[in-house]
């Protein structure tokens, strides 16, 4: 249940959870804006019949001590929409890649050159685990604290890659 608590609300460790026999108090400081989400959450666990509610909801975080700094949470993602996906994942994805680009290279059409670019860039998605936006030379290789993430701008060696992979088609 704490894990779940982690992706709903932006301080986590502000809430006290108390369970017994399939029934949860969540008790702690909370927004207002995440009141209804986390009690949405916790009521879909399995194993919980029902949820008491004696959260001290808060409209801001004020000079309240527990809900000071925290970050925005974004709730449960689907594994292809996180920036890093799971081994399974990655697996799935450069097998339909390569399967797209394999029926791609075979239609020998405008069509075809396009589902097999988009082919092997979710190939080398699968492969290399860095997100479709920085494969396609999209991203501008700053982190949002506005730190870089690599030292120059130069393609990487994915999309030189792709482009090698393209020209021979």
């Amino acid at each position: 249940m704490r894990s779940k608590l982690g992706r709903i609300v932006s301080h986590p460790g502000a809430i006290e959870v108390t369970a017994e026999n399939g029934n949860v108090t969540l008790t702690g400081p909370i927004l207002e804006g995440e009141v209804d989400s986390l009690l949405t959450c916790v009521k879909r666990i399995q194993g919980v019949n029902e949820v008491a509610n004696k959260l001290e909801v808060h409209k801001e975080a004020g000079n309240h001590p527990a809900l000071q700094g925290g970050r925005e949470r974004q709730g449960h993602r689907l594994e292809f929409l996180q920036e890093n996906w799971s081994p399974a994942a990655r697996f799935v994805a450069g097998a339909a890649g390569a399967s797209l680009a394999v029926y791609g290279g075979t239609r020998r059409d405008a069509l075809g050159a396009g589902l097999g670019a988009a082919g092997l860039l979710l190939l080398t998605r699968g492969i290399t685990n860095t997100e479709l936006r920085r494969l396609a030379g999209l991203d501008d290789g700053l982190k949002t604290d506005g730190k870089g993430t690599r030292p120059d701008r130069e393609a990487s060696s994915a999309q030189n890659v792709l482009a090698q992979r393209s020209a021979a088609m």
